[in-house]
């Protein structure tokens, strides 16, 4: 992740980023040498570890941030626990500068991992249309690719063994006209 997003500039809005470090070691701010302001957004006080946050609020509705006032939004597997996903991605688009960047992750076989809740998965045709307003710049697949069951209910349709990654981690552009 590092060094697909090292040179992005200006202000940047962590979304729900939590304990702020990263798996490989290191704090997710550190991404963003070159960033102006970094504001962190967790859901409440409650939630996140220990770090503090500057906002607190709801991705799916972020009053107290401007329109189009950031030049990149950084959401790492966060979209999973909102119920109404498209409408979080509405919020991001609006509070993204034209011409911000999205960084994100979306899990697909990922473990149910609650905290508070856990809605979604993502496949890549489910990430590319859910992000269907930005241009896709980059989509990189996590983990390796390995066979994971599909529900059983969904027998009618054969065997239902996939191949996939644990999840996708991108970068989206809002168009800047």
């Amino acid at each position: 992740l590092r060094a697909l997003w090292r040179d992005v500039t200006g202000s940047v809005l962590s979304i729900g980023e939590g304990h702020g470090r990263a798996s490989q070691g290191g704090g997710y701010r550190d991404y963003f040498p070159a960033w102006g302001r970094y504001v962190r957004m967790e859901y409440d006080k409650g939630w996140g570890g220990s770090l503090p946050a500057e906002i607190y609020g709801d991705v799916r509705s972020m009053p107290a941030v401007p329109t189009e006032s950031f030049d990149c939004v950084f959401c790492i597997y966060v979209l999973e626990h909102v119920d109404d996903v498209e409408a979080g991605v509405a919020e991001i688009w609006r509070v993204l500068k034209r011409g911000g960047v999205l960084i994100f992750g979306l899990p697909l076989d990922y473990i149910y991992h609650g905290g508070p809740m856990d809605f979604w998965r993502f496949s890549e045709a489910g990430t590319r249309h859910l992000l269907k307003r930005f241009r896709i710049d980059s989509l990189l697949a996590c983990g390796e690719d390995h066979q994971f069951a599909i529900d059983p209910r969904l027998e009618f349709y054969g065997p239902q063994v996939q191949n996939g990654p644990l999840g996708y981690v991108g970068a989206g552009i809002k168009p800047a006209a």
